[in-house]
């Protein structure tokens, strides 16, 4: 299938940048597994910084239903796909991160909630939320070259995370 080939084409070439800087090694491992603790943090702290109480409510009530939302909905997808990670089935691949052969690959759960917690920043403050849209594509960038997700991985976890924040806001507001 064309698309796999795409996703392999793509995922060799993050990849491959592995293991060739220790501090380029270094900053994937922190994009792909500490990144989005950082995130979690700043949308945690962005709720102090709204002034009005009915704004903060709706923010919080987009923030914990898309990212749980989106969480569960990613579960579902995955289990019901049941892709495997990259290391399982591809030779002369990087893995810089351990992580277990039974859990899925397909969608990233790391950039689901990445992307769910971006978006729902950029619905309500658009500067600070393209910020955050750039933090969680270094988390899906890093879940990549790290080796434990293919790159359609990512892609669909944006994609997850993005309309279900999206979902949650209208339905908020």
């Amino acid at each position: 299938m064309i698309y796999r080939e795409f996703d392999y084409k793509i995922f060799y070439w993050v990849n491959g940048m592995a293991k060739v800087s220790k501090w380029l090694d270094y900053f994937g491992i922190f994009c792909a597994v500490y990144l989005i603790w950082v995130m979690a943090s700043f949308t945690f702290l962005y709720f102090f910084q709204i002034s009005k109480e009915v704004n903060r409510l709706r923010y919080l009530f987009t923030l914990v239903g898309s990212t749980v939302g989106a969480y569960i909905l990613s579960a579902i997808v995955g289990f019901g796909y049941g892709r495997g990670r990259p290391f399982s089935s591809l030779n002369e691949m990087h893995q810089l991160i351990a992580t277990s052969f039974s859990h899925k690959s397909f969608p990233s759960s790391h950039a689901t909630i990445a992307f769910a917690l971006a978006f729902t920043i950029f619905w309500f403050n658009k500067p600070l939320g393209i910020v955050m849209l750039i933090l969680a594509a270094l988390v899906a960038w890093g879940r990549v070259f790290v080796g434990v997700h293919y790159p359609l991985d990512v892609i669909a976890g944006a994609f997850l995370g993005g309309v279900f924040s999206y979902i949650m806001y209208r339905l908020i507001m």
